[in-house]
């Protein structure tokens, strides 16, 4: 009873500060965009902006396994929030092309290591029978906070400094439910050498569906707002279409990550990436009705939350606990690099081919993934 009560208090803890991180995150996807149009930057220069924290992800990964190592999951955890919160806290001030690109390096950094460190605690504990469902629930996490940054701001407005310093305490509050719990946080055992390239190579389709999905799940909510407005929607209705993504993401994808519990999770993942081609397809003709459009931004958001999920049990499934470190940090690396790379192309497309140029870039990336998918004919 004791072990069990344990093992629910660690996975709450997990859920709730990856909320924190992600409201983080929703309510950025909102209010950084508009800051910058703001400050006369085009898309193309927006999407570089944007990038760099994703850019961040990949130039640490080979050194978070060593600073997990060296300085502790438990002491990692405790001094992260004050590190975002300082970094947020700043943004309204800030004028330049450079102290952007600096403030969001930075923040990106502090973020990846948290998230990879919890996301590494939760696929050591130990849940045989419902692995799936749990993960499901941490994939619902990471849609739900971001869902309800853009809530907040219909509250709060997304104009002036007062948002930002509410998000950046926000951030702060996640410290609150690792100090009650710290004692379960563990000290995991694992090399300080990381071993990305072996982990990748011996789970290469989990780690493609997190290349292809880093693609939407960064590059969508970075640019969903501004191709909202650019079809002549409401700044307000613009940003509900993240908020509709990611609430799917938190209902649809939570079953959908579930289901897979009872199926074969590869041919779950090839059904996942088709839906979210056929929604990429569909996304410049949906947006001329609201209505449709919120439908469509729902059914994707639930398809791409059970892509992260299913690919992450994989993942969690198929490594020996001295690497899970290093596969949570591949994983992590995998899905950032998608999203470096969507970012960024969905910028340039967007400012060379106008708004469809978002959908351009998913369903290319998509078919990517199926004729790699077909070619080895399995997804595992």
């Amino acid at each position: 009873m004791l072990n069990t009560l344990k093992i629910i208090a660690a996975v709450l803890t997990v859920i709730i500060d990856t909320i924190f991180v992600q409201v983080a995150l929703g309510m950025n996807s909102v209010l950084i965009p508009l800051k910058l149009q703001s400050l006369a930057f085009n898309n193309a220069q927006i999407g570089i902006i944007l990038s760099i924290e994703i850019f961040a992800i990949v130039s640490i990964s080979r050194s978070v396994t060593t600073l997990i190592a060296k300085a502790g999951m438990n002491r990692i955890l405790l001094i992260v929030p004050f590190i975002r919160f300082g970094i947020l806290y700043s943004l309204p001030d800030l004028t330049t092309w450079y102290s952007w690109m600096a403030a969001l390096y930075f923040y990106g950094l502090a973020t990846n290591v948290f998230l990879v460190s919890l996301q590494t605690w939760l696929n050591t504990i130990p849940l045989p029978k419902f692995k799936g469902l749990v993960i499901g629930a941490y994939s619902a996490s990471l849609s739900g906070g971001v869902a309800l940054g853009p809530i907040l701001l219909t509250f709060i407005g997304s104009e002036g400094t007062e948002p930002f310093i509410i998000n950046a305490y926000l951030c702060l509050f996640s410290f609150i439910p690792l100090l009650l719990v710290y004692n379960l946080i563990p000290k995991l055992a694992t090399d300080d050498k990381p071993r990305i390239m072996f982990v990748i190579k011996h789970a290469q389709a989990p780690y493609a569906a997190a290349f292809i999905g880093g693609i939407t799940w960064f590059g969508l909510p970075s640019f969903l707002t501004i191709f909202g407005t650019a079809n002549k929607m409401s700044v307000e209705s613009a940003s509900l279409l993240l908020t509709m993504f990611m609430i799917g993401s938190v209902t649809l994808g939570w079953i959908v990550s579930s289901l897979s519990d009872l199926f074969d999770r590869r041919f779950v993942i090839m059904f996942c990436v088709f839906a979210s081609l056929i929604c990429a397809v569909f996304l410049p003709m949906a947006i001329f009705n609201v209505k449709y459009s919120y439908y469509l931004m729902f059914f994707w958001g639930g398809v791409m939350g059970g892509i992260y999920g299913i690919a992450l049990t994989m993942v969690g499934e198929r490594f020996r606990l001295e690497d899970q470190v290093s596969a949570n940090v591949a994983y992590v690396l995998m899905d950032a690099t998608g999203g470096f790379i969507g970012v960024n192309l969905i910028g340039f497309a967007m400012q060379g081919m106008g708004s469809e140029g978002l959908a351009y870039v998913i369903v290319s990336g998509s078919v990517m993934y199926f004729l790699f998918a077909l070619s080895k004919y399995r997804v595992s």
